[in-house]
């Protein structure tokens, strides 16, 4: 009598399950599935950081003065971003010591007729020429 008990018990769980997904409103499911009544939206993208506009104009300036071609004609190329192992930013000196933790900041690439100079940079304070 028990197995009985315990089937029809199955058995009456499945109903309410059926039961309850038929009373489910249109729209979108329970589960976040799209029925052919859900609007597709698209999902709002997280912002991306970015290297401030500031910050990469005073680089432009540093090779503007390396090189002695007025910042307005460097092009930047490329602005990435980049974990660094150590305050190096992945440009260390022979014979210099290093900060050793994970610095959040970007490779930079900017163009000077047919050269192309890269920059390491920290989040927005520091910077060097590699």
């Amino acid at each position: 009598m028990q197995i009985k008990y315990q089937v029809g018990s199955a058995f009456s769980m499945v109903c309410v399950v059926m039961a309850l997904a038929g009373c489910q409103s249109q729209g979108a499911s329970a589960t976040g599935v799209h029925n052919e009544h859900t609007p597709l939206v698209p999902a709002p993208q997280p912002e991306q950081p970015g290297l401030s506009s500031a910050f990469l104009q005073t680089i432009k300036q540093d090779l503007s003065k390396r090189t002695g071609i007025p910042d307005s004609a460097i092009n930047v190329l490329k602005v990435e971003n980049k974990q660094w192992s150590d305050g190096a930013l992945g440009c260390p000196k022979p014979g210099q010591m290093y900060m050793q933790m994970i610095i959040d900041g970007y490779t930079v690439q900017l163009q000077v007729k047919d050269m192309v100079y890269e920059y390491h940079t920290d989040q927005g304070n520091s910077f060097v020429s590699c």
